[in-house]
């Protein structure tokens, strides 16, 4: 965990590895309250998630249909495995406990929200069509008897069993509810702390200064921006009128002395 946190966030997973092991080991090791609890919990919920998920990918395994669809060559192994010479996923029932564990159901629905939300994101198609296009369409492949179709059936069944999989490690750990305790003892820590030095009341003064100054900056910025437009106008303006031509005087008299009378 700590690996992956310093991997994430500052690119150098040792040192942060190294400081997340010793926040988690030691209350695991030392503390017997409800920190100790959370953090025993945590590290045997990566312990078994790991070990069943292992299970799950051996069990689901997509490499057979992904080689049936690139080499058409090759058998096909049909996903749920056929049962009585009638090839129907949804009448899937299993006979024995070592059987595949398969839901038809779950399955059309777990792809249908990734084909929402594949095709959704997709540029240049409004969300709800792309979304409703995807849906139908990994909906319609998972019902196919064919390579494509045991893929999807067996993409989707992967998912369901890895959530299963999840639920049950809570229900055996408590790991949510063991997390939900600490964390209500930390918020009530901090509004004691807040209620001592007025925490929250800096933090929004705080952010009050900030936003006023990002406000004057950027105000100053758009009157820079204006004013200078303004001069543009003007200097453009000036040009024009020393480059205009202007009639003398004189000229004039001249031709209204000179016009005919009517």
């Amino acid at each position: 965990l700590g690996a992956f946190l310093g991997k994430s966030i500052t690119n150098k997973p040792k040192p942060f590895a190294t400081v997340c092991s010793v926040v988690f080991c030691a209350p695991s090791l030392l503390h017997r309250g409800s920190v100790g609890e959370m953090t025993r919990a945590i590290g045997l919920a990566t312990l078994f998630a790991l070990q069943r998920t292992g299970r799950i990918r051996r069990l689901y395994s997509t490499g057979p249909h992904l080689s049936a669809i690139l080499v058409p060559s090759k058998p096909r192994q049909p996903f749920p495995p056929i049962i009585g010479g009638n090839e129907n996923p949804w009448k899937y029932e299993t006979e024995y406990e070592d059987d595949i564990q398969f839901q038809m159901l779950y399955s059309v629905a777990v792809m249908a929200f990734a084909g929402s939300i594949c095709v959704g994101n997709m540029p240049l198609i409004p969300t709800w069509i792309g979304s409703m296009a995807g849906a139908a369409a990994f909906a319609f492949v998972t019902t196919l008897k064919s390579a494509k179709g045991d893929l999807a059936r067996t993409m989707g069944m992967k998912v369901v069993a890895f959530v299963q999989e999840m639920v049950a490690i809570n229900s055996e750990l408590s790991v949510l509810s063991k997390t939900s305790v600490v964390c209500g003892k930390i918020f009530d820590k901090l509004m004691v702390l807040d209620r001592k030095h007025s925490i929250k009341d800096r933090l929004l003064s705080m952010l009050r200064w900030l936003y006023e100054k990002i406000s004057r900056a950027a105000n100053q910025v758009q009157s820079d921006i204006q004013d200078s437009g303004d001069n543009d106008i003007k200097e453009t303006s000036g040009d024009n009128n020393n480059g205009s031509t202007s009639v003398p005087l004189n000229r004039l008299n001249e031709f209204e002395k000179n016009r005919p009378i009517i």
